[in-house]
């Protein structure tokens, strides 16, 4: 339990306090616009003034109660080298769930449900410019006046540390201790309770934390759109030259001494085999839990020495998702998540494939979506690492090619951001509100469990309650390939 619940709280109003704490439903979910509404529970309790240690006064509560939901959202870009901050504001929405009578016993528990759904649009922002008039007197007198008024798409939820704070990926990074981070998009959600004209001290159980946070990406695309966009794709060549005396027939490579010591004396050039690598079908856009893939095929140049074309294995092939975030400079970039990619089998490139393989990336998990709000922009890049072995030497190509993430398709069921049944069980790069991956395993029943006690809530055994870091906790969900 934690110290507040271990200790009663010593109220100096007449009639106690009303304590309250706001439990979400589902606080692992990602709100793809507002497909689904932010629900969840606002408990209250009454609990008496206390004339000396246990022994509280049997007072009932009775009066005015109005309980707000407010739902709101902002945009912090931090510079270090100039100690200032740009802050943005993205919505403010309030819900009153309660404005009427409200009766409580001594210790009696209240439950009030609400629902809030995110706004279709951020907040605008007015861009002013000032005009100056000289009157007749010679007098200017200067106006203020809007000049336009921006509005956009809420953007995801993010956060982003300096390139000298950022450690890779954060499945084990503690984020109770990191500096600020440079560019932050947060949602949250509180209650604000009020009992006007009556001597009660409201006390909100969690007030310290500013709210339980929401993670929030952009709306979900139609299907037709996305079949569009996934038909493109960019291929990409590279050429390979081996050679060495490898490459010759068993029977022309020299054997013992004799022959061994001549061919050292009377060097002759060895084969040389040349072959292009394919890239075909890299996706130019991904889509969160779906899958990716392409192909790698080789092509033999006629201009090789060879006498016949030698095996071509492919050892490997290593997928980086690399983020690039634009708002502060140095620009951070960020190697998001790596995995090695499974390819059809370990033969070598054959005839009967095609001299092809499929390669599979994997199902792409929760990654904040490709995004431009204000001074914040947020791309990625899948880097293709493949490394090939022709004889006795192994070769290695890399290259960087652009990739557009876009949130789940419309039919798609929501999923958890910390999902553990992704197929490669990789931990992801996870930009939202969390402190370590263990803070997950609790709510594995989430959505079926009994609304907690307020015992339960604020002693952090509610099944439901927000698990909130410092800041931002990438604290490693699992999932597929992103994050």
């Amino acid at each position: 339990m934690t110290q507040s619940s271990r200790i009663p709280h010593i109220h100096h109003a007449k009639l106690g306090g009303l304590h309250h704490k706001l439990v979400l439903e589902s606080p692992r979910r990602i709100h793809y616009g507002n497909d689904f509404p932010v629900s969840g529970n606002v408990l209250l309790k009454h609990l008496p003034l206390l004339r000396g240690i246990n022994s509280p006064l049997n007072a009932e509560l009775f009066g005015p109660l109005q309980v707000d939901i407010i739902l709101k959202g902002e945009a912090r870009i931090h510079h270090e080298a100039e100690s200032r901050a740009e802050i943005f504001r993205l919505c403010k929405e309030v819900v009153t769930i309660h404005d009427g009578p409200f009766r409580a016993p001594a210790d009696a528990e209240e439950v009030l449900h609400f629902s809030i759904k995110f706004p279709d649009l951020a907040a605008p922002e007015n861009n002013s410019a000032i005009a100056a008039v000289q009157d007749g007197d010679g007098i200017w007198n200067f106006r203020e006046r809007v000049s336009s008024v921006e509005t956009g798409p809420l953007p995801p939820t993010l956060e982003v540390l300096h390139n000298s704070h950022s450690w890779g990926t954060f499945g084990s990074t503690n984020l109770h201790t990191v500096t600020k981070p440079a560019i932050k998009v947060h949602y949250t959600v509180e209650a604000r309770v009020r009992m006007p004209g009556i001597d009660v001290e409201i006390v909100e159980a969690d007030a310290a934390s500013g709210g339980a946070p929401v993670f929030y990406d952009q709306p979900r695309v139609p299907t037709a759109i996305a079949q569009r966009d996934q038909t493109l794709t960019s291929d990409a060549s590279q050429r390979f030259t081996v050679q060495n005396d490898g490459l010759r027939p068993t029977y022309e490579q020299p054997h013992g001494l004799r022959n061994k010591t001549k061919a050292f004396l009377k060097p002759v050039d060895p084969p040389k085999f040349i072959f292009d690598v394919n890239f075909l079908g890299i996706p130019q856009h991904a889509y969160i839990g779906q899958p990716l893939s392409f192909a790698i095929s080789i092509e033999p140049d006629e201009t090789s020495t060879t006498r016949t074309d030698p095996d071509v294995f492919l050892d490997k092939c290593t997928i980086s998702l690399i983020a690039h975030t634009t708002g502060i400079q140095p620009a951070p970039l960020k190697v998001v998540k790596t995995k090695e990619a499974t390819f059809s089998s370990a033969r070598p490139f054959s005839r009967e494939d095609g001299m092809t393989k499929g390669i599979d990336i994997g199902v792409l998990s929760w990654v904040p979506t490709t995004f431009t709000f204000r001074n914040i922009s947020r791309n990625y890049k899948l880097r293709i690492a493949s490394q090939f072995t022709v004889g006795t030497q192994q070769l290695s190509t890399s290259r960087d090619v652009p990739l557009m993430i876009h949130p789940p398709l419309e039919l798609d069921v929501s999923r958890p951001a910390d999902v553990e049944d992704d197929p490669d069980g990789l931990p992801s790069y996870q930009e939202a509100s969390r402190s370590s991956a263990a803070d997950f395993a609790e709510d594995a029943a989430e959505g079926s469990a009994q609304v907690p006690s307020y015992e339960q809530a604020v002693s952090g055994h509610d099944h439901g309650g927000h698990h909130a870091g410092s800041d931002h906790g990438h604290g490693g969900f699992a999932g597929g390939f992103g994050g």
